[in-house]
């Protein structure tokens, strides 16, 4: 790695880079330190927006279930308002039984 050969004891450099300023080589550990103390709230947010997601999905397929029944409901108030079904219908109903 291009940090070696750095060393720090509390926040102090005592080795050098061979190829990174101390300023970067010190922003690299000090983002490492924030990773691995933060690693536990992370997953636990990884953990609940897995869920979250879970829960999107099912209410996507509801929203689609309904979207389709809202479309299949709108043709049948096409097929009934429509002038050719109600002349039909009222042919029919002026017919009588016959058993």
């Amino acid at each position: 790695m291009y940090i070696y050969p750095f060393e720090r004891t509390s926040g102090v450099v005592t080795k050098h880079s061979n190829y990174m300023s101390d300023s970067l080589c010190n922003s690299l550990l000090d983002y490492n330190e924030l990773v691995t103390e933060k690693k536990g709230i992370f997953e636990s947010w990884l953990q609940d927006k897995e869920i979250l997601e879970g829960n999107m999905l099912d209410e996507l397929s509801n929203l689609i279930a309904l979207e389709t029944e809202l479309s299949e409901i709108m043709d049948l108030l096409d097929v009934e308002n429509s002038p050719h079904y109600q002349q039909i219908k009222k042919t029919l109903s002026d017919m009588p039984i016959l058993l």
